[in-house]
């Protein structure tokens, strides 16, 4: 499975600083998760923190969970002194992070 193989390599890579995953619960279950990967980019003139997967359980959504965890990332980004930054627009992104 694919999910078995890249795992364990997403762990090691949120480990040693270069990812940020962000989890929100509801009742001590998971009910959305975000991930975003730290590059240094030349063009932003530092680093970048890129929204990679943004997942939010259906029966929860429009409630605002996946915007709290965008918040709560570029909140990430600014305190490591980088960009946020998400490299495909979708719809519901574009309220609250920077889209190219």
């Amino acid at each position: 499975m694919v999910f078995d193989d890249d795992f364990p390599r997403i762990i090691e890579t949120a480990a040693d600083g270069r990812a940020k995953s962000l989890v929100a619960d509801q009742d001590s279950r998971v009910v959305g998760y975000l991930l975003a990967l730290r590059i240094p980019i030349l063009f932003a003139g530092g680093t970048i923190l890129e929204l990679l997967e943004l997942t939010v359980d259906t029966p929860v959504r429009g409630r605002g969970t996946g915007s709290a965890l965008v918040l709560a990332a570029q909140a990430r980004a600014r305190e490591a002194n980088a960009v946020p930054h998400c490299a495909v627009s979708f719809r519901h992104y574009e309220a609250r992070w920077f889209i190219s």
